[in-house]
C-alpha cells in the first residue's frame, strides 16, 4: 500500500510562517517514517493551474503577502486530488498542525470501508468537521468529494471559505452556528475522528492529555502561531 503525508510548503519571505512550516514539516518527516508514508509538500508552482482555475487568482481570502493572490489555504484540495491519482492512501496536514504523539498510524482509527476521515471540532461557533486535517483513500467517490470541494460555489458566502465548501459538500451549515443540516451522498464514506487527532490548542499552545496532533487553527499571525507550537511540543 503506498501512502503519503502531504502540507503546503510557505514562502520564505513570510517570515514567522516560514518557520511555522519548518517546525511543523519537522514532525510530520517524522510521523512519515515512523509509519513508512512518503512525505511532499507542495506550494503553487506544483499544482496546474489550468485544471484548477482560481488556484493563482479569483478566490477569497486573498493572500496577505501577496495582494490579489488566492490564499494557501486553497492548496489542500488540489494537492490531495493529485495525491490520489498515485497514492492508494493521502494524508493531509495544515502547516500549523504540530504531531505531538506518534505513536499510532491514523490509518488504524479509520474504518476500511470509509474512505473519508476528519475530526469534527467544535467552538463557540458550532460543530463540524474541519479540513485542516484528513485522510482520504483513493477510491472513486473520494475523488469526487475533493472535486466537488473545489467546484462546489459555498465558499463565496462563507466565513471561511475552503473550509465553507467542505461544509457544504458534506451537508453542514457552510456559516456559522456550524452543524449538520441536510444528508450528503458522501456520508456513507465519511468517518469522523476524535479531536485528539485534530485538537484546536487554547491559548498559548494549551494541550489536552490525549492530543495527539494539535492544531494552531485560530486566526493569529505567524509569530503567535510559531509560539503556541513551541510550547505544545514542550508540554506534551
Amino acid at each position: 500500500m503506498k501512502k503519503v503525508l502531504i502540507t503546503c510548503r510557505s514562502d520564505p519571505a513570510e517570515g514567522a510562517w516560514w518557520e511555522v512550516y519548518k517546525l511543523s514539516s519537522a514532525t510530520f518527516m517524522e510521523y512519515a517514517k515512523v509509519h513508512g508514508y512518503e512525505y511532499r509538500d507542495f506550494f503553487f508552482e506544483d499544482v496546474d493551474a489550468e485544471k484548477w482555475p482560481g488556484i493563482i487568482r479569483g478566490r477569497t481570502p486573498e493572500w496577505p503577502f501577496h495582494p490579489g493572490r488566492t490564499s494557501p489555504c486553497w492548496l489542500k484540495i488540489p494537492i490531495i486530488s493529485m495525491m490520489l491519482e498515485r497514492y492508494d492512501a493521502v494524508l493531509y496536514l495544515d502547516n500549523d498542525c504540530v504531531i505531538l504523539d506518534y505513536s499510532k498510524d491514523i490509518a488504524e482509527e479509520v474504518p476500511p470501508l470509509k474512505w473519508l476521515a476528519m475530526a469534527e471540532c467544535t467552538t463557540g461557533e458550532g460543530t463540524g468537521p474541519n479540513c485542516g486535517l484528513s485522510y482520504t483513500r483513493s477510491v472513486q467517490m473520494a475523488r469526487n468529494f475533493w472535486r466537488e470541494c473545489w467546484t462546489a460555489n459555498w465558499w463565496m458566502s462563507a466565513k471561511w471559505t475552503d473550509q465553507g465548501n467542505v461544509f457544504g459538500v458534506l451537508g453542514y451549515n457552510h456559516n456559522p452556528p456550524i452543524s449538520k443540516l441536510r444528508p450528503s451522498v458522501f456520508d456513507n464514506g465519511y468517518h469522523k475522528l476524535g479531536t485528539e487527532w485534530n485538537d484546536w490548542t487554547e491559548g498559548g499552545g494549551k494541550v489536552h492529555g490525549n492530543t495527539r496532533i494539535a492544531h494552531m487553527a485560530w486566526g493569529v499571525d505567524g509569530s503567535r502561531k510559531l509560539e503556541w507550537m513551541q510550547n505544545a511540543i514542550k508540554r506534551s
